[in-house]
């Protein structure tokens, strides 16, 4: 599934039985000092280690 699509999340929770634990390991995170860091990397990498989870649970929980 890709964490950054809420539909991709939301088809493979309805594709699943019971989820009774999610766990998410991967991300992508692009870091480098706060002056070098780019707007749309900063952005890329809060998609993967908070948004993607935030969506990912949020599926799971609507499916309950």
């Amino acid at each position: 599934m890709d964490l950054t699509q809420e539909d991709s999340m939301t088809d493979f929770c309805q594709r699943e039985g019971s989820i009774e634990h999610l766990v998410l390991s991967g991300n992508s995170v692009t870091s480098d000092t706060f002056c070098k860091l780019t707007v749309e990397d900063a952005v890329r990498s809060m998609e993967s280690k908070f948004w993607g989870p935030y969506r990912a649970i949020k599926a799971v929980y609507n499916k309950l």
